[in-house]
């Protein structure tokens, strides 16, 4: 079993193993590489990414822009592929940071151990994930031990609701937190309850400084992301080239309106590419190495540095993938 990290001694976990905060490089903080066949594309069959050829053809193309690392959102399920994920990060040389937890109910079978297990066993499955490594819950239903460890944590809620199904899952994801350091990854529905996660889990003992709350540029509400910020916890902007959503212009102007209030260092990037419509390897776009090559000079010609830039997609991420100190969460 792993030692369970020190302040002394910052670590991010990957797939492929740990490494330093410093030697994370480039990072997207909201990404999948692999969604097996399961309830996920039954919900919206674009959500299958089930080639590992072309997910490491992906990410081969990101490395040869700069990408060194990315958060893999993709939760407890049939779907998750540790292994896939491993043999991927190996053959493209782009760090992997794999999730533990669970999503939305929706995206489960009513049969999933997730609605009937405790909130205490849940948190024994994560911290199992943590520190010994994830299961391979295959499609047909076998459960196999992996030595392929997580570094995220994570939960969902839903449009304006912590349904019950969100406030268990976010009492296991708490006490894992506790008892392993690894930092939690939200999921919010349409970008709404974003404060109501941070109070959450305020009252679960966790500081928002552990939080990497994703999706909230659908809610472009520069009031709501200072206010997520001025408590403390990282927002992850990765609806990057989602004109469906908002343009890109609406989210350099969401950018540059929170660094003007002082808010650089609690932004992180990604483009959140769990369709395969999203991806070049499958026929789609615009591509994961959109964010670099296209959006990025977008937010320099809006007037940003290259400093606070590189905050975005470098400083920033090794920050909030650090494992915390768990001889100080309370």
């Amino acid at each position: 079993m792993a030692t369970t990290p020190q302040k002394a001694d910052p670590l991010i976990r990957t797939v492929r193993g740990d490494i330093r905060p410093e030697d994370l490089g480039f990072a997207h903080c909201h990404e999948h590489t692999f969604i097996r066949p399961g309830r996920s594309a039954e919900v919206d069959p674009a959500l299958l990414l089930d080639d590992p050829e072309k997910t490491t053809a992906e990410l081969t193309a990101f490395h040869e822009v700069g990408g060194r690392a990315l958060v893999d959102a993709q939760p407890i399920g049939h779907e998750r592929a540790p292994r896939w994920q491993r043999a991927a990060s190996e053959r493209s040389g782009v760090h992997i940071v794999a999730t533990t937890g669970f999503h939305r109910a929706v995206y489960y079978p009513e049969d999933h151990f997730c609605f009937s297990a405790s909130a205490d066993a849940l948190a024994e499955r994560m911290i199992a994930e943590v520190t010994d490594g994830m299961f391979d819950d295959g499609p047909t239903g076998e459960t196999e031990p992996t030595d392929v460890r997580a570094g995220l944590l994570k939960v969902a809620t839903e449009y304006h609701v912590i349904d019950a199904h969100a406030q268990k899952v976010a009492e296991a994801v708490a006490a894992a937190h506790r008892q392993t350091g690894a930092p939690i990854i939200t999921h919010t529905q349409r970008g709404t309850c974003g404060m109501e996660q941070i109070e959450m889990f305020d009252r679960l003992g966790v500081e928002p400084s552990a939080l990497l709350i994703s999706h909230l540029d659908r809610n472009p509400d520069v009031y709501l992301h200072q206010d997520v910020a001025a408590a403390g916890a990282f927002i992850v902007y990765d609806g990057i080239s989602r004109a469906k959503y908002f343009p890109d212009s609406t989210l350099v102007e969401l950018i540059g309106r929170m660094v003007q209030s002082g808010r650089e260092r609690n932004i992180l990037l990604g483009m959140d590419m769990g369709a395969r419509t999203m991806w070049r390897s499958y026929g789609g776009g615009p591509g994961m190495t959109y964010l670099h090559d296209v959006f990025l000079p977008k937010l320099l010609r809006s007037g940003l540095d290259r400093q606070t830039v590189d905050l975005f997609t470098t400083g920033n991420p090794a920050r909030a993938l650090t494992f915390r100190d768990t001889t100080t969460t309370v």
